[in-house]
C-alpha cells in the first residue's frame, strides 16, 4: 500500500450518532492523520450525491435501524478503490470472516478505543499497512470458531434458526428434504464434537452456532440475506 503523505479524507458509515460526533472531531484532535470526515448511517445515504472519493472508508458491521449486515455493501465500497476499515463491536468469527472475504482491508474493534482506529488510519496514510498481516493479527485475537460449516450447511442452519421446516428449507434451496436432513445431521455432528460426547439437541446447536456467528436474531425473518 503506497503512502499518501497527507492527512486523509475519511468516509464513516455507521448508524451510531455518538460515534459520528467522536469521529467528526478527528480533524481537530489528529490533524496530521485526518483532514475531513464525512458521516452516513448507510451506504444508500451516499448514493444521493456525487460518488464519494475518500482516501479511507470506516465501516461498521451492523447498519441501519434494522441492524442489517454490511457485508453486501462491501462489494459496492470496494469499487471506490479506497481501503475499507471494519470498525465494529462484532467479534463472532464467522461474521468477521465473511467481511474479510468480501474485501475489507483492516479490522479494528471498538472496545480497543478510538486510538486504535487512529493508529490504523495513520498506517494507511504512511503506506505501512499490510492488509494480510493486519487482518491475520486481528483475527487471531477473536474467539475461535467452534465448528466449520460448509456454505450450504450454514444456510440450512439459518433456516432452522428462523423456524423453517426441512420441507421449507428444501423448497428454498431447490433440493430434496432428505438432502436437508443430511446437512442437518452433519451440523449436529460437528457441534457434538466440540460440545461433548453426550446428546446435543437443536437448541444447544443453535446456541453454539449463534456464538460462532452463523445466524443472528437481529436479522430475524431474513435467513437468506445473512452472509
Amino acid at each position: 500500500m503506497s503512502a499518501l503523505a497527507r492527512p486523509l479524507s475519511v468516509v464513516v458509515i455507521d448508524n451510531d450518532e455518538n460515534l459520528h460526533r467522536s469521529l467528526q472531531v478527528l480533524p481537530l484532535s489528529h490533524p496530521a492523520v485526518v483532514r475531513i470526515v464525512t458521516v452516513a448511517a448507510s451506504v444508500d445515504e451516499l448514493d444521493d450525491g456525487p460518488p464519494p472519493q475518500p482516501d479511507v472508508v470506516v465501516l461498521d458491521f451492523w447498519l441501519g435501524r434494522d441492524c442489517r449486515s454490511s457485508v453486501d455493501d462491501i462489494g459496492r465500497l470496494v469499487q471506490w478503490n479506497a481501503p475499507i476499515v471494519l470498525y465494529t463491536s462484532e467479534e463472532r468469527p464467522y461474521l468477521i470472516q465473511s467481511a474479510v472475504t468480501a474485501g475489507i482491508t483492516a479490522l479494528c474493534l471498538k472496545h480497543d478505543g478510538l486510538d486504535a482506529l487512529v493508529r490504523t488510519l495513520a498506517s494507511i496514510r504512511d503506506g505501512e499497512l499490510r492488509p494480510s498481516r493486519q487482518l491475520a493479527a486481528a483475527l487471531a485475537d477473536l474467539p475461535p470458531l467452534r465448528a466449520r460449516l460448509t456454505p450450504t450447511e450454514a444456510t440450512v442452519l439459518r433456516g432452522l434458526a428462523y423456524g423453517l421446516s426441512a420441507s421449507e428449507i428444501a423448497t428454498r434451496l431447490c433440493v430434496s428434504v432428505d438432502t436437508v436432513r443430511c446437512h442437518t445431521k452433519h451440523i449436529h455432528e460437528k457441534y457434538r464434537a466440540v460440545l461433548g460426547d453426550g446428546p446435543v439437541n437443536r437448541q444447544q446447536t443453535l446456541r453454539a452456532a449463534l456464538e460462532d456467528g452463523y445466524w443472528d436474531a437481529r436479522e430475524w425473518g431474513e435467513p437468506w440475506n445473512i452472509p
